[in-house]
């Protein structure tokens, strides 16, 4: 597993273990927000997080985790077509 470190450099995160999320674009703060928020565990813990941070600061990390919302979500579709492939494939053997 890579350290928070190495994922604000190449602003990768692993997700559900077939392919890297990749967020483009962040800023130095938003890519240390991103690190943060990745390391929480559940949402009351990234909304009390988020809800603690000044005004700026608690605009950019609203939009890092929608954009992290967002990626994670087209990661599942990512996968759900693969297993609607692999369903089909599997019907025709």
């Amino acid at each position: 597993m890579e350290s928070a470190c190495q994922h604000a450099h190449s602003g990768r995160r692993k997700g559900f273990g077939l392919s890297t999320i990749e967020i483009q674009g962040l800023n130095t703060r938003q890519r240390a927000i991103a690190d943060v928020l990745w390391m929480m565990n559940g949402k009351d813990a990234v909304l009390s997080f988020i809800n603690s941070l000044e005004a700026d600061t608690k605009k950019d990390a609203l939009v890092v985790l929608n954009m992290m919302v967002a990626a994670v979500m087209d990661e599942i579709n990512d996968v759900e077509d693969l297993v609607k492939l692999e369903i089909d494939r599997i019907k025709n053997i």
